[in-house]
């Protein structure tokens, strides 16, 4: 079993690609194309993806409490509301997008190598456990 993107734990949850919220909100129901690199790309008849790559603690722990900040901000600005953001709305979104960026970086890992480091994953983990303890 591969371990967890974020922590020492064995990764045995699915975490979206993109959230179901996202996708209910822009009502994507419909086929997607699918490519990743050079590879031909496939049609998926669902936009709903999961990857196991987590680990039920973060996927349900601080992974969860990051998307529930997020939602009413993302929401907002997915639906074109203007939207003022103070500064902690601003890093909140960047921490988000960044967890979202290390979540599609594991979605193809047989013929490469992941981007974001260990050091990386663990440093965003953390940061975010302390930036939601606030």
């Amino acid at each position: 079993m591969r371990q967890c993107l974020f922590c020492l734990n064995p990764a045995d949850s699915k975490e979206h690609i993109w959230p179901k919220w996202i996708l209910d909100s822009i009502k994507a129901t419909r086929p997607i194309r699918h490519s990743i690199g050079k590879k031909v790309a496939t049609i998926i008849p669902k936009p709903e993806l999961k990857i196991k790559c987590v680990c039920g603690f973060c996927n349900n722990g601080w992974m969860s409490s990051l998307e529930s900040t997020n939602i009413p901000l993302l929401g907002s600005l997915i639906q074109d509301v203007s939207t003022p953001l103070d500064s902690a709305q601003q890093e909140s979104i960047a921490v988000w997008i960044m967890k979202t960026a290390m979540v599609l970086d594991a979605v193809d890992t047989r013929t490469r190598t992941l981007f974001y480091t260990k050091e990386d994953r663990d440093k965003l983990r953390v940061a975010s456990i302390i930036r939601l303890a606030r």
